[in-house]
């Protein structure tokens, strides 16, 4: 159940703790788990709009960014996200155990939560999952965090020297026409990229994970990678397959062509995304019903 004054057809602001938070809530059935959307660093809530929409038909569905932490690292380090994530849940309503949708970045704060709460998660949905200890095992993703971060930092330069400049770090091209201008102006916000730089370098510089001593989380999971992400990696697929492992109800998705965040914003991979979390959202009303 969700408080009926927090559904919108639009993105709305919501106070949690003294921060203003950006929150989409869609849908307007009660019959199953609500479902929530986690973006990667600098991704606004537009690039759920595909999959969101097809949720929505099904259940509430909510997608939000996370608040500006500035350059506090302790703020933005994926614990206290998920503690945000709490809070939010909690200021809209929202009772009983979610479906969390996290992609890249976005999935390590779902899976923090899926952890520590179990009792609050129905089930996982991973869209090319980050994995707490990858920058130790893969060298081909500590290259690309390396090359990530470079851009991160040009993109908030550009973001500060060239304010209502169109950025294209992130390619939100393949988004509905009527959700890119509102995409497009969230990207020109230079404290978007100063607070994604903070939640990467937080994560960079926190104590390596390990599958061996991850406490498993009850909830079925899907984890669903990008071909593009796997193919030339094989400890990266090896880790996404230990993610799925954490659930005794999993199983790990490769989609072909896709590239990172076209999985989760173009017409052509989104659907994979959005059969998942239907998938999974049968599996828990299932569940709660048994």
């Amino acid at each position: 159940m969700i408080a009926a004054n927090a559904r919108r057809d639009v993105p709305g602001l919501v106070d949690v703790g003294g921060r203003r938070l950006r929150v989409l809530v869609q849908g307007t059935r009660d019959d199953a788990p609500a479902v929530v959307f986690l973006s990667t660093l600098g991704c606004p809530l537009e690039a759920w709009t595909r999959v969101q929409r097809t949720v929505a038909e099904w259940t509430t569905a909510i997608s939000y960014d996370r608040s500006d932490v500035g350059w506090n690292g302790r703020r933005a380090a994926v614990p206290r996200r998920a503690d945000e994530l709490e809070a939010l849940l909690a200021e809209l309503g929202v009772v009983g155990p979610v479906v969390l949708v996290g992609h890249a970045y976005g999935a390590l704060v779902a899976e923090e939560l899926a952890r520590r709460n179990p009792d609050r998660v129905a089930g996982l949905v991973a869209a090319d999952a980050w994995h707490p200890d990858e920058l130790r095992r893969s060298v081909h993703q500590r290259k690309a965090m390396a090359h990530l971060e470079a851009q991160l930092q040009r993109s908030m330069m550009a973001a500060l020297l060239r304010p209502g400049g169109r950025e294209d770090f992130v390619a939100l091209d393949g988004l509905p026409a009527e959700q890119r201008p509102m995409a497009y102006r969230y990207l020109r916000r230079p404290h978007n990229w100063r607070t994604a730089l903070a939640e990467l370098v937080s994560w960079k510089h926190s104590p390596p994970g390990s599958a061996e001593r991850w406490p498993r989380f009850r909830a079925p999971a899907l984890v669903l990678a990008s071909r593009v992400q796997v193919e030339h990696d094989q400890v990266r697929m090896r880790m996404q397959q230990e993610l799925a492992a954490s659930s005794p109800t999993s199983a790990v998705l490769v989609v072909p062509e896709a590239a990172n965040l076209e999985l989760v914003t173009d017409g052509r991979f989104s659907p994979h995304v959005g059969d998942a979390v239907l998938r999974l959202l049968g599996n828990a009303v299932v569940t709660e019903g048994a």
